[in-house]
């Protein structure tokens, strides 16, 4: 026998939300941009993504908001209105605008809920005109939470340049001239000289060296009797 499975859907309104698409509902919310598309591969728009911090609906934090922005003549001032309060564009400025760059920036979206004229379907757009800076004053009550005003503080200090405060040069102070350290008198006397007594020339009388004798020259011999020619003769 099969037994029931208990669910609970009473964190969901529609369809959209069980399938984990869910979106913020009607309301005023600070947002930050998290992600934008101007590829206009999927649409001929851009495509901006926004995550809701806090605002006047409850438990609408961490909802994604997509909102679709027409690149055409007559919804330029909306794109112009949306790079204003984002700080990528100056009041009386003329410039060319990355809107890649709003990435991380922050706002305050209108949300409310409008329904298509063809199919009826409910949707949940920022209104034509429902964009602010954080700091507008129609927008100063909306709720917030403290780590989302951590957030707004961070970014915008990024967005301030830093003050450098004006520093006055320098007097120079000229040094006084240092004077030479006199010497103390040394105390040390001169190392005592010694004598040098040169060594005595050595001797030269040696005894006369006796040359040696020659040896004796030899005795030549007397001359041999004249030789008579005959082997066998002999001199008596």
């Amino acid at each position: 026998m099969s037994e029931a499975i208990s669910l609970d859907a009473s964190d969901v309104s529609n369809e959209a939300d069980a399938r984990n698409d869910k979106t913020p509902l009607p309301g005023k919310y600070h947002v930050v941009i998290r992600e934008v598309d101007d590829s206009y591969e999927k649409v001929d728009k851009i495509i901006v993504r926004m995550e809701v911090g806090a605002g006047t609906t409850p438990k609408q934090e961490g909802l994604v908001h997509t909102e679709f922005f027409p690149v055409t003549a007559n919804a330029l001032p909306r794109l112009k209105l949306l790079a204003i309060v984002t700080g990528l564009l100056k009041p009386g400025q003329v410039s060319n605008v990355d809107f890649n760059q709003a990435v991380d920036r922050f706002l305050v979206i209108v949300l409310e809920e409008s329904a298509d004229k063809n199919t009826g379907k409910l949707y949940t757009n920022i209104t034509w005109d429902g964009m602010y800076s954080v700091d507008h004053a129609d927008v100063l009550k909306v709720n917030k939470n403290q780590l989302w005003l951590n957030y707004v503080a961070q970014q915008k200090r990024q967005e301030q340049p830093a003050q450098q405060p004006t520093q006055q040069a320098a007097t120079p102070v000229k040094q006084p001239a240092q004077q030479p350290t006199p010497q103390q008198p040394t105390t040390e006397q001169p190392p005592a000289t010694v004598p040098f007594d040169p060594p005595a020339e050595a001797a030269t009388d040696f005894p006369p060296v006796t040359a040696p004798a020659k040896p004796a020259a030899p005795t030549k011999p007397a001359a041999a009797a004249e030789s008579t020619g005959d082997p066998n003769h002999i001199d008596l």
